[in-house]
């Protein structure tokens, strides 16, 4: 949905950004990582595989506070179905931000109703 905010009915200014770390499948090639914590209060899944391996062998996703679960839960998806044929373990890495200025419908937001 696209067009000028209307309180209370949208359009909702939310999503999912997926940052690949390389063309093609990263998992057969790993890149280095690293981390670094700005004020330590957002939520980020795959952060210890960092921090020992210091590589990332996955594409890394960005989404609200409240789906990152769910995100993590569909990139493990993504893994099992790409590598059908073979075990494979999958621990992305989903960072939460706070989207409440950019979502009219999140719940303590000024513009919520």
């Amino acid at each position: 949905m696209r067009g000028a905010l209307v309180v209370g009915e949208g359009p909702v200014r939310t999503g999912v950004t997926i940052i690949c770390p390389r063309e093609g499948l990263a998992r057969d090639e790993p890149v280095f990582a690293g981390s670094h914590r700005f004020n330590g209060n957002g939520e980020m899944t795959g952060l210890e595989w960092i921090r020992d391996a210091g590589t990332l062998a996955m594409p890394v996703a960005i989404t609200n506070t409240h789906s990152v679960g769910i995100v993590r839960e569909a990139l493990v998806k993504a893994e099992i179905e790409a590598r059908a044929d073979e075990e494979y373990w999958s621990l992305p890495v989903v960072a939460e931000t706070y989207e409440g200025t950019l979502n009219a419908r999140v719940p303590g937001s000024p513009d919520h109703r």
